[in-house]
């Protein structure tokens, strides 16, 4: 077997560019559904939707080893590691993403400005604002890098899974 990198990365450029699609638009979602008042409302969603992206994604990845085989001509390990390459890919970029969003948030409560996002405020007393938002950011920050090395072990594990399933695929497209 060949380990052409450039190759393997071309297989999964595709399902990298949806499953990050797909991440920002499930991000945006959830973010979205924090904001709605009836609280089991949106729990359900939340629900349909981890449910619906876990089918989104297990499809996305048996996708990415049939699509292996077929348009690249690897066997059907080779469909597992492009799978695996895709998880990977779409994992860091959504590392990233998450980091971000930690970072703007964090700088949003140092400003003071948490309180009014979470709809109370403190006006009239930018030191507790300030004071309240250093703790808060503080608080934030250890909760993003707490969240950076579950990450890690995270993407570590699935890269691992999505090779059975890209395997999968690799074997559904070399058995027609």
């Amino acid at each position: 077997m060949n380990l052409d990198y450039k190759k393997y990365l071309e297989a999964a450029k595709a399902p990298i560019i949806i499953g990050t699609v797909a991440q920002i638009v499930l991000l945006i979602a959830f973010f979205g559904l924090t904001r709605i008042a009836d609280k089991s409302l949106s729990d359900i969603v939340m629900l349909a939707l981890i449910a619906f992206s876990f089918i989104f994604y297990l499809a996305l990845f048996i996708w990415s080893g049939y699509r292996a085989v077929k348009q690249f001509g690897y066997d059907i390990l080779g469909a597992g590691l492009v799978s695996a390459a895709a998880y990977l890919g779409i994992g860091i970029i959504s590392l990233l993403l998450v980091i971000a969003f930690f970072i703007v948030f964090a700088i949003i409560i140092f400003l003071g400005y948490g309180n009014q996002i979470n709809g109370g405020s403190a006006p009239g007393n930018p030191a507790a604002n300030l004071t309240g938002g250093a703790l808060g950011a503080g608080l934030l920050i250890m909760v993003a890098l707490m969240t950076f090395v579950i990450y890690i072990f995270e993407l570590a594990i699935g890269a691992c899974i999505n090779l059975g399933v890209g395997c999968l695929g690799g074997w559904l497209a070399s058995r027609k």
